[in-house]
């Protein structure tokens, strides 16, 4: 079996959403935010032709994340940056997967657990760095879910394609291999930067 793509947590790293801001202004951010994400899928189509598209956007936005947690002028700053992108990352994992899985008739709840067990510090601190509530997490979720989507798709098929498997079996594979994949799947492995600035210290 080869190891699912680690996806990265664009979605929410580069427009900050200010949690309690009025409904047109949050629905202002999340077309900025999604915006600059359909702005990366095309560069990052354009300059990498020969690559898989998810290879590339993953790549691409990895890389403009890190720019901008690291241009921050504060520790404070890049926390609250770091701590959006976390939950881009989480989000995209723990419950856009999960969605995507069950839309094709599969239970991944061993992939979704130990997702989440494995970052529950982090979750933790991101919450609280960012004054969130479960209604803010919810909000989030649904402002950027048209590009979670997208990801979740693209992601599925790239794991489905090299594995000879179809799309739901493809689901199974993770979730019956959680206990292999979600270890390396730690954001202090599969985005350090994001890592170090949400976790100073650590």
């Amino acid at each position: 079996m080869k190891k699912i793509l680690l996806i990265t947590a664009f979605a929410a790293a580069f427009f900050a959403v200010k949690y309690g801001m009025a409904t047109s202004e949050k629905e202002a951010a999340f077309k900025s935010a999604n915006a600059e994400i359909d702005a990366i899928r095309a560069e990052a189509r354009k300059n990498n032709p020969d690559k898989p598209e998810v290879i590339a956007v993953h790549e691409a936005a990895s890389k403009k994340m890190a720019e901008s947690i690291n241009a921050k002028g504060t520790a404070k700053e890049k926390q609250q940056a770091a701590a959006g992108s976390f939950l881009g990352y989480y989000l995209v994992n723990y419950r856009q997967r999960a969605d995507y899985c069950e839309s094709l008739g599969v239970d991944i709840t061993p992939f979704i657990s130990a997702f989440k067990a494995l970052h529950e510090e982090e979750y933790a601190v991101a919450i609280q760095t960012l004054s969130a509530t479960q209604k803010n997490i919810d909000e989030l979720f649904s402002g950027l879910k048209p590009q979670l989507v997208t990801v979740i798709e693209q992601d599925m098929a790239y794991v489905a394609n090299e594995n000879g498997v179809s799309l739901a079996e493809a689901c199974r594979l993770i979730s019956d291999h959680a206990d292999i994949l979600v270890p390396d799947m730690h954001i202090s492995q599969t985005q350090p930067v994001v890592y170090q600035a949400l976790m100073p210290g650590s």
